[in-house]
């Protein structure tokens, strides 16, 4: 015997590099801080006794990649979401992207995920994966680019029953074609059809950015809004109509 324990010597190698001392306790635990995700360590615990030091106790592991943080959307089109992350610091590292049911496998960020709906809400996660199998995955809630508003939107008065409604033209992501405006208007005077969603509409071309309402009731008072038709991989979208 060696003798009462004094203190245990913690040594760890990686590799093939020679053996690397991590310090010692004078208690059954101890944290080493140094290590790599993706490595393969043994680890060595050896007693020193008083006298003489017995015989070490070794562990072969593998860190597993932690959950990546700063996951984010960094640019939406109607079809597609670029996302982000800060990389994990290990060797060989590569990252799997789960959405629908549906699976990439990348090396390094961003990630472009396309085939995507317009205007939907996902689920995105990512997971560190090394030889040893998967570490923990990060989600991210976010969505597809949604119809923009129509915004500058103005009303002047030609006659008594009639008006012209100007409004700015809208930028779409590239994967959008505009088709055209809808300007939807009501009579305040008639809140009942207003509840019920029903609106007088009129269409107007993409390349226009004003039109005449006719046939108004002279002394009414109107609400008027303007949305954006886009068509998007061959179907046809509307903006919702402010309320």
């Amino acid at each position: 015997s060696g003798g009462p324990v004094t203190r245990y010597d913690i040594y760890y190698v990686s590799n093939g590099v020679p053996s690397t001392r991590g310090g010692s306790t004078n208690s059954t635990s101890f944290v080493l801080t140094t290590f790599q995700v993706g490595v393969e360590y043994t680890i060595s615990v050896i007693a020193m006794g008083m006298y003489l030091p017995s015989k070490s106790a070794n562990k072969t592991l593998i860190l597993k990649p932690e959950p990546v943080t700063e996951l984010k959307a960094i640019n939406k089109t109607f079809t597609t979401i670029t996302i982000t992350w800060q990389p994990l610091n290990g060797v060989n590292i590569t990252y799997q992207v789960n959405y629908t049911n549906k699976v990439l496998n990348r090396t390094m960020t961003p990630v472009v995920i396309t085939g995507l709906q317009p205007r939907k809400n996902y689920t995105i996660s990512v997971t560190g994966y090394i030889t040893a199998g998967p570490g923990t995955p990060q989600q991210l809630q976010t969505s597809t680019a949604d119809i923009p508003s129509v915004t500058g939107v103005m009303v002047s008065a030609i006659n008594t029953t009639s008006v012209r409604v100007s409004w700015l033209s809208v930028l779409l992501p590239p994967d959008g074609n505009l088709t055209g405006y809808t300007v939807y208007y009501n009579s305040l005077l008639k809140p009942s059809m207003i509840q019920l969603g029903v609106y007088t509409n009129q269409t107007f071309l993409p390349n226009t950015t004003s039109g005449v309402i006719i046939n108004l009731s002279p002394n009414d008072v109107y609400q008027f809004s303007v949305v954006a038709r886009v068509s998007i991989m061959g179907q046809l979208y509307s903006g919702a109509i402010p309320p």
